[in-house]
């Protein structure tokens, strides 16, 4: 399982901000996040994981901690900004669709989703 930790938290005109690390069960560095609080919504500004360590479910697990914040904190939505079509790909098959009105690469979703069963 991966660990959040929060380096730094810092506030905007109009919102509030957090940046911090991933780490890997045995305390290695795989990655990074950063997060904003705006109103009622939860925007995945940056989650990556370092190339040698994709594909091995940590994004997943850092994105279903941060999901698991934004329900404990009670926010309604949440955005994020999709670059490329890997990061579209990931997102989408995560429940993201397109904000209306925008160029397709901000993707949003309600904070609660009902996750869909698959059927044996």
């Amino acid at each position: 399982m991966v660990i959040l930790r929060a380096e730094e938290t810092y506030e905007e005109e109009g919102y509030e901000g957090e940046r911090g690390i991933i780490l890997s069960d045995d305390g290695k560095w795989i990655g990074d996040y950063n997060v904003i609080f705006k109103g009622k919504t939860f925007y995945i500004h940056w989650l990556g994981i370092i190339h040698d360590e994709q594909g091995k479910g940590y994004g997943r697990q850092a994105f279903d901690q941060l999901v698991q914040r934004a329900k404990d904190e009670r926010f309604l939505r949440i955005e994020l900004q999709a670059l490329g079509e890997k990061a579209t790909t990931f997102w989408t098959h995560h429940g993201f669709k397109p904000v209306p009105g925008t160029q397709g690469s901000l993707l949003h979703r309600p904070v609660h989703v009902r996750q869909h069963r698959r059927r044996r």
